[in-house]
């Protein structure tokens, strides 16, 4: 939510949660897939990411 919400980067939410970059990528990119599997989002849309959350 940081990401999306809040704008920051994976590197800046890496730093203040202590969670790998790595597995800050796998999370968004696995909510950002379930968005699109449940057809909520097009690719790409970040103001109805933000509506969402």
């Amino acid at each position: 939510m940081m990401y999306i919400r809040d704008r920051k980067s994976q590197r800046q939410i890496s730093k203040e949660t202590g969670i790998s970059r790595d597995t800050l990528r796998k999370y968004i990119r696995k909510y950002e897939n379930k968005l699109i599997e449940l057809g909520k989002i097009n690719k790409g849309d970040d103001m109805n990411k933000v509506d969402l959350i």
